[in-house]
């Protein structure tokens, strides 16, 4: 592990005393949201970890997976465990640091978190509410970002929606260690959307040449409609690609798809993760193609 870095003291790794310093301390804001990041993951160097292009890709490839905002967030460490000996204290069993987050939380966004408990999701990057932005991280000796290890991930249950509250989710997260950098974004990461799930609706009846359809976010239904040519596929019942060109949606959202020798089988899916503007799409589930006569 590499010096730790703390740039809202605006020092490098390499000018970083060790010693306390002064009595101004340098802290960071309060975290607002995160990334969870797989273990493998990382960022080649700081500068890549604050570039909003490698951020997005990371996004894309699933190597990182935004979090809604945090309403909450409580500390949840293990204190260490103590032994008082005739002169002295020892401690036989170290602290555990850990924190607990409090989400709003959708149903659909409920049984997404807890499919990453027992994932290779397990490090995060937190980003804070700091005017500058922050983001916690772990450092290796070569300079790679990692998010901050992670030795655990609980998804605690879903309150539901009160007269007072919405309904939120506890998140608990236990750390590997109780220090970490802590790098300035110079961006707004805590706005970037993750990747929407797309469901397609079928509208008529397909042809040979014509396939209707629409395409629907995934928990609410909402219609899309940035979508274009070349993010859709569509492959035969042995998994050739078809040459086909799409329609623009229409006022209703309904895009078309037109080729030659459409038959039932066909499979319809988007070209993996579709980044847009806004956010980013996938189907995780193809549509087969049937009622072709």
């Amino acid at each position: 592990m590499a010096d730790l870095i703390n740039e809202v003291c605006g020092t490098d790794a390499a000018s970083q005393p060790k010693n306390l310093g002064g009595k101004k301390q340098c802290i960071e804001g309060a975290v607002l949201t995160g990334f969870l990041a797989k273990n493998d993951f990382s960022f080649d160097s700081v500068a890549d970890a604050k570039d909003p292009v490698k951020v997005k890709a990371a996004i894309a490839a699933k190597s990182i997976v935004p979090l809604p905002e945090f309403e909450t967030v409580e500390d949840e460490n293990t204190e260490a465990t103590t032994v008082e000996k005739r002169r002295k204290t020892i401690i036989s069993k170290q602290g555990v640091a850990g924190s607990k987050y409090g989400l709003d939380a959708s149903m659909c966004t409920y049984a997404g978190l807890k499919t990453y408990q027992d994932s290779d999701y397990t490090r995060i990057f937190e980003i804070t509410d700091a005017d500058d932005e922050e983001m916690t991280c772990d450092i290796d000796e070569a300079g790679k970002v990692f998010g901050r290890k992670l030795t655990s991930t609980i998804v605690g249950l879903r309150t539901r929606t009160s007269l007072e509250n919405d309904a939120s989710v506890p998140l608990s997260l236990k750390f590997s260690k109780d220090t970490y950098s802590i790098i300035k974004t110079e961006n707004k990461f805590a706005d970037l959307e993750g990747i929407f799930d797309i469901e397609f609706e079928i509208v008529g009846i397909p042809t040979a040449t014509s396939i209707k359809f629409k395409a629907l976010s995934g928990c609410s239904g909402r219609l899309i409609k940035s979508l274009e040519d070349g993010d859709f596929v569509l492959k035969n019942a042995a998994g050739a690609v078809q040459s086909v060109t799409l329609t623009a949606p229409d006022s209703n959202g309904v895009y078309e798809l037109v080729g030659t020798a459409f038959a039932n089988g066909f499979i319809l899916s988007t070209a993996g993760v579709v980044a847009k503007e806004e956010a980013n799409y996938e189907a995780p589930v193809a549509l087969t193609i049937s009622g072709i006569v």
